[in-house]
C-alpha cells in the first residue's frame, strides 16, 4: 500500500505476521522513543521523529534512528538491506 508505511508494515509482517499491525508498531516505537528522548536519542531530530512515528502519519520509516530504534523496542536486531548493509542491536 503506497502510504509511507512500508517500513513499519515490514516490521509488522516479522513482528505479527500482518502487515495490518503496523500502527502497532509505530506506537511502541513512538513510546520508546519518547521514554529515551534525552538519553539514547538525545541526538536524533525529535521534531521529526515525532512525525514519523505518529501512528497515522505517512511519514516514512528513517534509517538509521528508526532502525536502532525498532531494535531497541522489540529487543532484536534489525538489518537494512540496501546499498550498504547495516545492522542494528539493542
Amino acid at each position: 500500500m503506497p502510504d509511507g508505511n512500508c517500513g513499519f508494515r515490514a516490521l509488522a509482517v516479522e513482528l505479527y505476521n500482518t502487515e495490518e499491525r503496523y500502527i502497532d508498531v509505530k506506537t511502541k516505537m513512538r513510546d520508546q522513543y519518547l521514554s529515551n528522548a534525552n538519553t539514547l536519542y538525545q541526538y536524533y531530530d525529535k521534531g521529526r521523529l515525532l512525525k514519523v512515528l505518529d501512528p497515522y502519519s505517512s511519514e516514512w520509516f528513517v534509517s538509521p534512528e528508526c532502525s536502532q530504534i525498532a531494535a531497541d523496542t522489540f529487543k532484536t536486531p534489525i538489518v537494512i538491506d540496501g546499498a550498504q548493509s547495516h545492522i542494528f542491536f539493542l
